[in-house]
C-alpha cells in the first residue's frame, strides 16, 4: 500500500509555505483548468497542490518517472516531488532528506509560480 507524505506535514516545510500556501494552491489549481500542450506541466501542479496537502477534484495517477534530460528541469521537479511524497518507502539519510526538502520547498514557492 502507498503511503503518502504531504510535505506540509512537515513543520520545516509548513515554516517556508505557509505564508503562500493558499495562495500557491489557489494558483496552481486555476492553471490545471486550462490546457496544457505538455502534460509534464499539468503533473507538476498536481503535484505540487498535493504536496501543500490538498486533495484534487479528480483521481490522480502518478506516473513512471521518466528520463530527465538536461534541457528538462521540469522532471527532475516533478521527479523531486514524487521521492519526496513517498519518502516513507525510502531509505533516506537525515542529509539527503534535508536536501530533498529543500529543494521541494524550492519548486512549490518559486518554480513555475514567478
Amino acid at each position: 500500500m502507498l503511503i503518502l507524505n504531504p510535505g506540509i506535514q512537515n513543520s520545516i516545510v509548513m515554516d517556508f509555505v505557509n505564508d503562500l500556501c493558499d495562495n500557491i494552491i489557489k494558483f496552481s489549481k486555476d492553471r490545471l483548468l486550462q490546457k496544457h500542450p505538455r502534460d509534464d506541466y499539468r503533473e507538476l501542479l498536481e503535484l505540487k497542490v498535493i504536496f501543500l496537502g490538498r486533495k484534487l477534484s479528480s483521481d490522480i495517477s502518478f506516473k513512471i518517472p521518466g528520463a530527465i534530460h538536461h534541457p528538462r528541469c521540469i522532471a527532475k521537479a516533478i521527479n523531486s516531488l514524487k521521492i519526496y511524497l513517498f519518502c516513507e518507502q525510502f531509505r533516506l539519510t537525515p542529509k539527503d532528506e534535508s536536501a530533498l526538502r529543500s529543494i521541494c520547498i524550492f519548486i512549490v514557492r518559486l518554480y513555475i509560480t514567478v
